[in-house]
């Protein structure tokens, strides 16, 4: 049986297509403000066949009535479910959206510590952190080329307006 995972943020709609654990199939699209026109059209052009079952998070939630074999998953426990990590250490998962940002803190073992997310601001979001890199005329791939940093400077939490001016 194949299982599917959804996520529809603000901004874009991610898919991916399990077989068995394998993953066969993956998609980060723009839905440009219609997360159901972007389902219907990755989902036909994936043409699955056989059994699937589905399961969805973010702003598409709420849609998962009209589609049967869709389950509506909470998106804490699915950023839990995503990380390897079960050893003695502490782990934080930092999940950046369009519109949001959000922290997990698990701890050993991998229980459930903390959830702590921001305002409806946009400071530190995706959105806010695409404009920036247009302005400076970085790319992502440029900017995955660039080295870690062990202990970097520590920055003031500002309005993403009064920062961005």
């Amino acid at each position: 049986m194949k299982s599917i995972g959804i996520d529809v943020g603000s901004l874009y709609f991610k898919a991916v297509v399990l077989d068995d654990g394998r993953l066969i199939d993956s998609t980060y699209l723009n839905h440009q403000g219609n997360p159901w026109k972007a389902f219907k059209g990755w989902i036909e052009e994936c043409r699955i066949d056989g059994a699937v079952v589905m399961g969805v998070t973010g702003s598409m939630e709420k849609l998962a009535g009209d589609v049967g074999a869709m389950k509506e998953l909470d998106v804490v426990r699915c950023l839990m479910c995503g990380t390897e990590d079960k050893s003695e250490s502490h782990v934080a998962i930092i999940d950046i959206g369009g519109s949001s940002l959000s922290m997990v803190e698990l701890g050993e073992r991998g229980q459930f510590n903390a959830f702590r997310g921001n305002s409806l601001c946009a400071a530190g979001t995706g959105s806010f952190l695409d404009e920036q890199a247009k302005r400076l005329h970085v790319s992502y791939e440029e900017l995955a080329s660039y080295p870690s940093i062990d202990n970097p400077p520590s920055i003031a939490s500002r309005c993403a307006v009064f920062a961005k001016s």
